[in-house]
């Protein structure tokens, strides 16, 4: 697998061995990036945004503002900043604007157990897109949620999700996915759970359709 630029490198579940120039690739994007504000949940969690020219919002990272808890996290479908109610659309935005920076949540340094204490992400009925990398080494993640109204998956979102085996989408029409979506990440290992009478869109969709076990619900 190749990250960012680098042309060779060896992972394993356990550790990460980068050369340098990685690390400092990496670190000159995050600074790079930026979040326009932060808010909290109802449950207190601090989660950071950036806003975009439609006035929705993503949830981001940057640098070491980045989500990183226990148990579960739960995202907001609105949330207010500065007298302006924002709709909550996407997981760190994979729009031109906002170039995709992924590892939304504090998984480094080290590269080792990415954030093995978080349960569960709530995700909203607001957000059609979660960008690369997303949930990327959050290996103690066991269910994911999707709404109705999610349209796009980038690149690699569950990499290194080893003990995630419940999947469930709301969607009547499978997500376009990007085609590593589903890299580091065996979907075999996985249930898919589907609306019901969807069953053979998803056998049939590009990246749905390595998930060897799906059920109508």
């Amino acid at each position: 697998m190749c990250l960012y630029g680098c042309k060779s490198t060896t992972i394993d579940t356990d550790s990460f061995n980068m050369p340098e120039s990685y690390y400092q690739e990496f670190y000159s994007r995050l600074s790079a990036q930026a979040y326009d504000f932060e808010a909290k949940n109802a449950d207190g969690k601090v989660i950071y945004y950036r806003i975009n020219s439609n006035n929705n919002v993503y949830v981001t990272a940057h640098g070491d503002a980045r989500l990183h808890d226990t148990g579960t996290i739960r995202i907001p479908e609105e949330v207010t900043y500065q007298g302006t109610v924002y709709k909550v659309k996407g997981l760190v935005s994979s729009e031109d604007e906002f170039p995709d920076i992924g590892y939304l949540f504090k998984a480094l340094p080290p590269f080792s157990g990415g954030c093995p204490d978080l349960k569960e992400v709530v995700l909203p009925a607001t957000i059609d897109s979660i960008s690369s990398y997303s949930f990327f080494l959050c290996s103690d993640i066991k269910t994911i949620r999707l709404p109705s109204t999610i349209r796009y998956l980038g690149d690699c979102v569950f990499g290194y999700c080893r003990s995630l085996t419940c999947f469930y989408i709301n969607s009547a029409k499978p997500p376009q996915t990007h085609e590593r979506c589903f890299d580091l990440f065996s979907p075999a290992q996985c249930t898919l759970y589907v609306p019901k009478g969807c069953k053979a869109r998803y056998q049939q969709a590009e990246g749905w359709k390595d998930f060897k076990k799906i059920v109508e619900q």
